[in-house]
């Protein structure tokens, strides 16, 4: 294979991999603003929104009206319950759908206290360092 066709293989696979990895969540403000971007955390009722033009902004939650995201997130609630779920926006306000494997759960946004996103692989969901012991210097 010559350098030229690999090139072009490695430019493919990598567009592709960015294609896939597009920020689709949204999130309803209460000013009625519609915020398309990656919902990263929420901890201490702060919102982590990444956007593409804007890179990563806090949004605290009495700021929020409603999300959707069809991503999978570890969601604890006020009363301790926890849920592996996606959002889905409601018409009521300052409420959410909570998506689970057993159906919908109209949840007050204030009564969220914790989102953090679910990698879909393995290697994706660990972190870590490996080290042989040896050290290189001059």
């Amino acid at each position: 294979m010559n350098t030229k066709s690999l090139f072009l293989a490695i430019m493919f696979s990598l567009m592709a991999f960015i294609a896939s990895a597009q920020k689709i969540d949204t999130l309803y403000h209460i000013n009625g603003n519609i915020l398309t971007g990656d919902l990263k955390k929420l901890t201490y009722g702060v919102v982590s929104w990444s956007m593409d033009g804007m890179g990563t902004i806090n949004v605290e939650t009495p700021k929020i009206n409603s999300l959707r995201s069809i991503k999978r997130f570890d969601v604890r609630l006020k009363n301790g319950i926890r849920h592996y779920c996606s959002f889905d926006s409601s018409s009521h306000a300052r409420k959410v759908y909570l998506l689970t494997s057993t159906g919908k759960k109209l949840v007050h946004i204030d009564d969220i206290v914790q989102i953090f996103p679910i990698k879909k692989s393995f290697w994706l969901r660990t972190s870590g360092n490996f080290g042989l012991g040896f050290n290189y210097s001059k």
